[in-house]
């Protein structure tokens, strides 16, 4: 067994902390069924069937279920995990499944640390899922205690896809892919710039569209058709599906039906069916970098030779030492030295002249070499391409930042604070790289940059490289650059780290050598001379995640209700936008400076946004990563600095619930609200004479298992009374719970007897 002191392991439930797990020896539980007179000692263990999750007793007492990340699951190793779930106990000495249907985590002295105390029922197992959560059957198949932890999930993280067809053939370059209706789903042509057809894919199991509006995947109960549905709190299974994590394409099947997401090749309709032995679909991009470095280390790296090959081998090592003036050189430790390099070790390795040995022995030994040299090389040409593209789309936008600083009205040494997230960054960058225009001919090479990129980031997670951390971030102006450029330059350190285990495993290096040739959608051909054009389409999303951290800092939303849709008077036309509500009258929007509602951003910041595909639906009603603190002049009687709008943005996959408590005397509403992920709900609130408001916001995750009813964020929000001028705006007391993550709000002061203060506030999950 392990030793298992000196390891930190998990205390609590923190799923966005990843631990090194040491395993002992598992207790009998075949695809994660525990049956009933079964004890677990510290150190043993049980994995579900596909080896995501595992439940371990801890040397420390503690009961944990862990969410694989990387590793092997296996006796007397270890895996990077994270615990979704625990007992939160320190004297467990050993873990009962008893015959009378009790679970008991029992002490060295026969007391109880833990027990759900469901003795009385006739136990058929404890079953490890494969959707993270852990749950007590009968022998009816009835669910008699569940630890609720399938929402826990953090791994692999949530990221933007195509789900695309494997079954129907691109035609001219241009895949099939799951396309979002209005209610339902069908397979259509991609389309550049279509958020219908770009799904979000979560840690628990849901296929979110881009749509937004809480649109979700789901199947009815009794129903053969898949359906874009609202998502519902807590998410119901009908709404949560399985999908493969390895190599290759994968199977999308419903956890409520356990039918499959199919595709009808005759009439191009999308249905469900009880089978799927055809792996019908690809998300992509598509992650094989990260798949490959989840593989358990070669042993031996490369392929042992027989006695009398290892001589030839050592001829050769011998021969090319001298050819090339390197003494002691050893082939297989060369492979890390570049493309140009090999090329040459292989043409001198295949000059040389054999006849002292047998045919029979030299032949092998050169076509393994000439094997490792070509796949070699392919590798180093491959992260080589990466290097070019991530250079020139990340390290050398200090000018870039700058120019786009200035346009929204920063100066250089600006100490005026933004807040944003590193993961947003590069996450806008693959999302606008999935909705760019496909290239005609038999390989898509954005979806290749977009299979690079984003296994790099996954790996750098998984390893939680601190400088490409999933947190949020808060730094003045003057300092913003160098927290991105130490973001991506961890990444590109991500990537020699990445580059040089897979030339140093033969097992890594040979399936990568294989995709490098692929032109699937898992594929990893990358045609160098197309880099400038895969530059060109990502530094769009670059821009735009740039621009949702600057404007909000210095800029707000002005929004009102109107009969006519005339243009608002006095206010540029570049800066406003005008859209029918349902009931006949118009939806007004300008954007102005937080302190003056007359004081407008220069056109070329806004130029910025629309040019580089930022939408002005979502820019102005605060969605797809849009967090700007937003008022409404002329909607409210009397002065309207004594009334406060509240702001909040839900950046999380998560269907939210924002609650108001305490607010009299204060009018506060409407309460509760419904908050979709990448959404913003306004919360008004009116001030009562003499103290302003005084209220607290609370919000809640309904799917956060067990603790649905205690709040993921919480704050307290003031403005004093305006009685001969605006009040003051503040916020106290900002809380969080579990992995969810608040911004730091901001606060303009109203416009006296013009226009309601603002708070903005985003909720965050990695």
């Amino acid at each position: 067994m392990n030793n298992l002191s000196d390891i930190t392991l998990a205390t609590s439930t923190n799923p966005s902390a990843f631990l090194t797990v040491p395993l002992g020896d598992p207790v009998q539980a075949d695809n994660g069924n525990i049956p009933p007179n079964t004890r677990m000692l510290p150190g043993q263990w049980a994995a579900a069937a596909d080896n995501g999750y595992v439940l371990l007793l801890q040397p420390d007492g503690n009961l944990v279920l862990y969410q694989v990340v990387t590793g092997p699951v296996a006796a007397n190793s270890s895996f990077t995990g994270s615990a979704i779930w625990a007992t939160g106990t320190n004297n467990g000495a050993y873990f009962d499944v008893q015959t009378d249907g009790n679970l008991v985590l029992g002490t060295s002295d026969g007391n109880v640390a833990w027990s759900p105390y469901t003795n009385g029922i006739d136990p058929q197992e404890l079953l490890v899922q494969t959707d993270g959560n852990l749950v007590l059957y009968n022998t009816l198949n009835q669910a008699c205690w569940a630890s609720s932890s399938n929402h826990y999930q953090v791994w692999p993280p949530t990221r933007w896809v195509n789900v695309q067809s494997r079954l129907v053939a691109p035609e001219k370059g241009v895949p099939f892919v799951l396309t979002a209706s209005s209610d339902g789903v069908t397979l259509s042509p991609f389309v550049a710039g279509s958020p219908n057809q770009i799904w979000q894919v979560t840690a628990d199991g849901r296929l979110l569209s881009g749509l937004l509006a809480g649109l979700v995947l789901g199947q009815d109960a009794g129903s053969s058709t898949p359906i874009n549905t609202t998502q519902s709190v807590p998410v119901p299974v009908e709404q949560t599906w399985l999908w493969g994590t390895g190599l290759g394409p994968t199977t999308i099947q419903n956890s409520a039906s356990n039918q499959y997401l199919s595709v009808d090749i005759t009439g191009g309709s999308v249905q469900m069916q009880d089978t799927d032995t055809s792996s019908q679909w690809y998300f992509t991009p598509t992650t094989p970098l990260d798949s490959i470095m989840a593989l358990p280390a070669s042993d031996p790296a490369f392929p042992a030779f027989t006695p009398d090959q290892q001589a030839v081998y050592d001829w050769i090592n011998n021969k090319l030492a001298a050819m090339n003036n390197q003494p002691h050189l050893i082939l297989r430790e060369q492979y890390t030295n570049g493309a140009s390099t090999l090329d040459n070790y292989r043409q001198d390795m295949l000059g040389l002249d054999y006849s002292a040995f047998p045919p029979q022995v030299w032949h092998p030994v050169v076509d393994q070499l000439k094997l490792e040299l070509s796949a070699a090389s392919a590798v180093n040409s491959l992260f080589a391409c990466y290097t070019s593209f991530h250079t020139l789309l990340f390290e050398d936008q200090g000018a870039l930042l700058s120019e786009l600083g200035l346009d929204a009205g920063f100066e250089d040494g600006d100490s005026t604070n933004i807040g944003g997230i590193i993961l947003a960054v590069l996450s806008g960058v693959i999302y606008t790289v999935l909705s760019a225009e496909t290239m005609e001919g038999d390989i898509n090479y954005f979806a290749v940059a977009a299979n690079v990129l984003q296994s790099g980031i996954n790996v750098a997670v998984a390893a939680q490289t601190s400088n490409v951390s999933p947190s949020l971030f808060q730094v003045a102006y003057a300092d913003l650059w160098g927290q991105l450029s130490a973001t991506f330059e961890g990444l590109l350190d991500t990537f020699d780290t990445m580059e040089t285990t897979i030339l140093t495993d033969w097992a890594k290096l040979k399936i990568t050598y294989t995709l490098i040739a692929s032109t699937a959608p898992d594929g990893l051909f990358w045609n160098s001379g197309e880099t400038g054009n895969m530059v060109k389409a990502a530094k769009q999303g670059y821009v735009l995640s740039v621009m949702q951290m600057l404007l909000p800092t210095k800029f707000q939303i002005y929004q009102y209700l109107d009969v006519n849709n005339n243009p608002i008077d006095g206010v540029p036309a570049y800066a406003q936008y005008i859209t029918p509500a349902i009931d006949g009258t118009y939806f007004k929007y300008w954007i102005a400076d937080s302190t003056d509602w007359s004081i407008y951003p220069q056109e070329i910041a806004l130029t910025q946004v629309w040019d580089n595909g930022g939408s002005k639906d979502d820019f102005f009603n605060n969605r797809n990563g849009w967090a700007f603190a937003m008022t409404r002049p002329y909607t409210y009687s009397g002065n309207a600095a004594n009334y406060l709008v509240i702001a909040l943005t839900n950046l999380s996959p998560n269907t939210l619930v924002a609650t108001v408590f305490n607010p009299s005397p204060t009018s506060a509403g409407p309460s509760p609200q419904t908050l979709y992920p990448y959404e913003t709900v306004l919360i008004e609130a009116e001030a009562a004479f003499p103290g302003g408001v005084a209220i607290t916001l609370s919000i809640f995750d309904p799917s956060r298992g067990n603790y649905f009813d205690e709040p993921i964020a919480s704050f307290d929000a003031f403005q004093d009374y305006s009685g001969f001028a605006a009040g003051n705006v503040r916020t106290a007391n900002a809380t969080t719970a579990g992995d969810y993550q608040l911004s730091t709000p901001l606060c303009n002061t109203g416009g006296y007897k013009q226009y309601p203060g603002a708070i903005q506030a985003s909720i965050y999950r990695p």
